[in-house]
Formats: C-alpha cells, sequence, structure tokens
C-alpha cells in the first residue's frame, strides 16, 4: 500500500513539473538577439491580469500589453516580434506579423495566410518566406531568391536545384529528424 502511495505521489508530481514546464512565456521579443536567445520581455507570468492586443486591424503599428494594472504600449517597427500563448513565434514586418515557423533552424521559415481572389471568390492561401537570419531581412520563398540572398555559396545553389525541382518542395518538412528539409540541405553544402 506504502509502495502504489508513493508511486502515485511521484507520478502526479512530475505530471505537475512536466505542466508547469509547459507554461508558455507569452510576450515580446524586443530584439533579434532577445528571439535567438528566446528572452521575452513583457511575460505573461500568469499571476495577474494579462492581455497582449496587436492592434492587427487595419495593420496597426503599436502593441499594447496589459500586465495588471499597468499598461505598456510599444511601436512594432522598434520591437522584433512576440510569443503567443500557443508558443508560436511571430516577426514584425512593416507592421504585419509573420508566424516563424522553424524558430530554432538556420534558415528561417515564415508564414501568413492572405487572402486572394475577388469579392466572390475569395479564399486563404499560405504563403511562405525566410530570412538568412534573424536580424535579416524577409524574402518570398523561392529558389531564385535563395541563390540570391546566399549567393556566396555555389555548393548550396547546386544542392537547391538537386534537391527540389520546384518552389513549392522548399517548405518540405523531414518527420525523422524534426528539421525543414531546406536547412538539411544547407548544412549538407556547409561539409
Amino acid at each position: 500500500m506504502k509502495k502504489s502511495l508513493i508511486l502515485v505521489l511521484a507520478f502526479f508530481i512530475s505530471f505537475l513539473m512536466k505542466l508547469n514546464a509547459q507554461q508558455v512565456g507569452e510576450g515580446v521579443y524586443l530584439s533579434a538577439n532577445d528571439f535567438q536567445q528566446g528572452k521575452v520581455t513583457y511575460v505573461n507570468d500568469h499571476q495577474q491580469k494579462y492581455k497582449l492586443c496587436l492592434h492587427n486591424a487595419f495593420q496597426g503599428s503599436t502593441v499594447k500589453i496589459t500586465m495588471g494594472s499597468s499598461v505598456v504600449t510599444l511601436k512594432k517597427e522598434s520591437i522584433f516580434g512576440y510569443r503567443d500563448k500557443q508558443n508560436s513565434s511571430y516577426r514584425f514586418i512593416h507592421n504585419v506579423a509573420y508566424k516563424i515557423i522553424n524558430p530554432t533552424e538556420r534558415i528561417l521559415l515564415y508564414s501568413q495566410i492572405v487572402t486572394e481572389g475577388g469579392h466572390r471568390s475569395s479564399r486563404q492561401v499560405t504563403r511562405y518566406y525566410f530570412s538568412a537570419s534573424a536580424d535579416a531581412p524577409v524574402y518570398d520563398l523561392s529558389k531564385w531568391n535563395l541563390k540570391t540572398v546566399l549567393h556566396d555559396d555555389l555548393a548550396f545553389h547546386k544542392l537547391l536545384d538537386v534537391y527540389f525541382h520546384s518552389d513549392d518542395e522548399l517548405i518540405a518538412y523531414d518527420t525523422t529528424r524534426k528539421i525543414y528539409e531546406i536547412n538539411q540541405v544547407y548544412d549538407l553544402s556547409k561539409q
């Protein structure tokens, strides 16, 4: 009886520790360096009222953070981005949030859902972008743009042509190695 009680207690404690470790530090990345280090400012500590208002309607230029009774307003152009409740990171580019889909990899990939078409035939489409690093400019994800931005890396250019036949293939993900294939090819070009 004592052993089973200890086992249940140990399981419960490990569950609570895992749950606590999964709590998200929702907040703001002040710089690209903060993003790379995973340093979030104005963090939701889950102790007081917290709200991160992005003012996305009409591409507003500010972010408002409410923490308890204090309110902080930041210009989007002066910060890198933010991390949301789901632990997803975003980067602001011209006051628009782009989701960073691979925050730990070398070549960063971004996605954005946009509406295409006319009034009656509109549909939502996901567009993809990339940057050579967290502090580099963002470009449409295409083989041409990758070769232009990383123009000094001829081995990477050749491997792009070998591994990717179209721009649509550039977003492929290797579920076994848990890395986007574009970064696998980039790493391969460095060997």
